[in-house]
């Protein structure tokens, strides 16, 4: 069994991949559907971008460090 990834397209199916399909051979199609993206999801995306490059610029606040209370143990041979 293989399983080769591409797209079908009026009827043809195009494999992603440079391969060799066979000539002739039993086959089980599946279709994968894409769920459509809805209005609501785009505008918060938008958004969600626009702040993003908003806020390219600011000043990053310094943030306290961990303190674990023991050193980071290495894995280097002696």
């Amino acid at each position: 069994m293989q399983a080769i990834k591409g797209y079908f397209t009026d009827g043809r199916f195009t494999p992603a991949d440079s391969i060799v399909l066979p000539r002739h051979a039993h086959a089980i199609l599946v279709i994968e559907e894409l769920t459509p993206v809805t209005q609501e999801a785009s505008s918060f995306w938008h958004e969600f971008d626009r702040l993003v490059d908003a806020s390219t610029h600011e000043a990053m606040p310094e943030f306290p460090r961990l303190r674990l209370g023991r050193e980071p143990i290495t894995f280097a041979e002696d």
